[in-house]
């Protein structure tokens, strides 16, 4: 859950799920549309991209992002992730983005 420090207003919520079928880890955002153009979806990204490869074995991460969101998309690639492929999940046709541990590390060694 994301909410406003101080405040404790509900903005959305960030996390993981294990998607069985491609055998991968996704991190995904959803944030109320009042509060969009703030930064918290990319905030809630850094952290849960930070947290899983300190405290996860995964070798890369991934987003799946329905290719009209647009905001999403830019999400993604501010945290680094890169378009791998287009495939369909529940029904839905998404965009399948990927980070890989070691293009984090050198990207959070930049900043």
């Amino acid at each position: 859950m994301l909410e406003r420090s101080g405040g404790g207003r509900f903005l959305g919520r960030a996390g993981f799920k294990y998607w069985p079928q491609f055998d991968e880890t996704e991190v995904g955002w959803v944030l109320r549309r009042d509060v969009w153009g703030h930064g918290y979806a990319t905030e809630a990204g850094r952290a849960c991209v930070d947290w899983g490869f300190a405290e996860c074995s995964l070798p890369y991460l991934t987003a799946m992002i329905q290719p009209a969101n647009q905001r999403s998309v830019a999400v993604a690639e501010r945290l680094g992730f890169a378009a791998v492929r287009a495939d369909v999940v529940d029904g839905d046709a998404v965009t399948v983005f990927a980070l890989h541990r070691l293009a984090a590390m050198h990207t959070a060694a930049q900043q």
